[in-house]
């Protein structure tokens, strides 16, 4: 009844249909999804150029000068060297130690 060839082309044809309409979702999909990172990108490269000019103001020598001249000198002592930390190691090293002094203080509180 049917011709072979015909039925065929039919199958082809429904089935690229399908497929079609499946990988334009898809790909719709997908465009959305780049459009909502391309904004936040935008706005992650606007707060970063905020933050550099506010960074080169606030920087300035004569910023600093202004904020050490209107506030107590005190205030602005330098940093002793036992607070700085060269790595993480060294600060977890400092931690652990404090700790065991915290731990025997402790105990010998509870001893008293």
């Amino acid at each position: 009844m049917f011709n072979s060839n015909f039925f065929f082309s039919l199958i082809v044809f429904t089935f690229f249909l399908i497929i079609t309409s499946l990988v334009k979702n898809q790909s719709r999909i997908i465009e959305k999804q780049i459009k909502s990172l391309n904004i936040n990108i935008i706005a992650k490269e606007k707060n970063i150029s905020e933050a550099e000019m506010e960074f080169s103001y606030l920087s300035s020598p004569s910023e600093i000068e202004k904020k050490f001249n209107s506030t107590d000198p005190e205030k602005f002592e330098p940093i002793k060297h036992s607070k700085i930390f060269y790595g993480i190691n060294d600060f977890i090293i400092l931690e652990k130690k404090l700790s065991n002094l915290i731990n025997i203080d402790e105990k010998k509180n509870r001893k008293k």
